[in-house]
C-alpha cells in the first residue's frame, strides 16, 4: 500500500538526519568522546549543533529509552544517535504516533506553550549560495518509558497522538535498508518477525493495536525523538547489539 506524505521518510532526509562524524577516537572503547549533531532528528533533547559525550561502560547494558551512538546498519562508516525504543525480545509497534511496547501504550502529555526549533533551509540558499536555516514549527510531548522520560516533537500539522495519522509501524512488511540510501550491509542483520495481524473488522480503529514487529535476539529497536523528521528504525530495521558504541549523555 502507498505511504502518504506525511507517512513517507524521504531518503535524502534519511542520509543528512545524523550521519555524525567523530570527534576524537572512534575505536568503541570505553573512553569519552564527543559528537556533534548535525540535524533536528534528536529534537527536542539534542539540538542541531550541540556536542554529544558518548561514552561505553564496561558492564554497559542498554536499556529501552537510553540515547545511544552506533554504527548506522546500512551503512556502517556513519554514526548515528537515537533513542532506543525496545530491545530484544520486545514487540513494538506505532499506530497514531503513540509507541506501543509489549501491547502497552507509552504515556504521552503535551507540553504547553509554543514548540519552534531551527534547521536548514536546503531550498532556499543565502547570499553566495550560503546556507539559511528556517524556523519549524511543533508540538512537544511528554513521553515516559518506565522509569524514563523525555520530551519528543510532532511536526506541526500532525494530529493529536491517539487521534489518527502519523508514522504507523508496521505496515505489513518488515524494514529493510533497500531504499534508504545505505551500502545495504544491514541486509545481514536479523530483520525480525511480524505477527499475525489483526482483522480489521475486529480492531476497534486505526490507532488500535494491529500488528506487531518482535525485535530480534542481539539487537535494539531506536526512533528519532523528532519523531515525523526522523528515519530511523520504522524504516530501515533494528540496531545489532555488536554496533553500539556507547551511551549518549545529553
Amino acid at each position: 500500500m502507498p505511504r502518504s506524505p506525511r507517512s513517507r521518510i524521504p531518503v535524502a532526509v534519511a542520509l543528512a538526519l545524523v550521519a555524525v562524524a567523530c570527534a576524537g577516537a572512534c575505536d568503541g572503547g570505553g573512553g569519552a568522546r564527543t559528537v556533534p549533531m548535525p540535524s533536528s532528528v534528536m529534537e527536542p533533547t539534542l539540538a542541531q549543533g550541540a556536542r554529544v559525550t558518548v561514552t561505553r561502560p564496561s558492564a554497559w547494558r542498554p536499556v529501552r529509552g537510553e540515547i545511544v551512538a552506533f554504527a548506522w546498519p546500512c551503512d556502517p562508516g556513519k554514526t548515528f544517535v537515537m533513542r532506543i525504543a525496545a530491545v530484544a525480545g520486545d514487540a513494538i509497534e506505532v499506530r497514531c504516533n503513540v509507541p506501543h511496547i509489549n501491547g502497552q501504550a507509552m504515556a504521552q502529555e503535551r507540553v504547553a506553550g509554543a514548540c519552534r526549533y531551527d534547521e536548514p533551509d536546503d531550498d532556499t540558499p543565502g547570499a553566495g549560495g550560503a546556507a539559511t536555516r528556517r524556523e519549524v514549527t511543533c508540538h512537544r510531548y511528554h513521553e515516559r518509558q518506565g522509569e524514563l522520560s523525555y520530551d519528543i516533537v510532532l511536526a506541526g500539522d500532525a494530529p493529536e497522538p491517539g487521534v489518527g495519522g502519523g508514522l504507523d509501524f508496521p505496515r505489513g512488511e518488515l524494514p529493510r535498508c533497500a531504499g534508504q540510501g545505505g551500502g545495504g550491509a544491514g541486509d545481514e542483520v536479523a530483520p525480525g518477525v511480524l505477527s499475525a495481524p489483526v482483522d480489521p473488522a475486529l480492531a476497534p480503529g486505526p490507532c488500535a493495536v494491529q500488528q506487531r514487529f518482535v525485535v530480534p535476539a542481539d539487537t535494539v529497536f531506536v526512533m528519532g525523538d523528532n519523531r515525523d523528521h526522523a528515519s530511523d528504525s520504522r524504516a530501515w530495521g533494528v540496531v545489532p547489539v555488536a554496533r553500539l558504541q556507547g551511551r549518549v549523555e545529553p
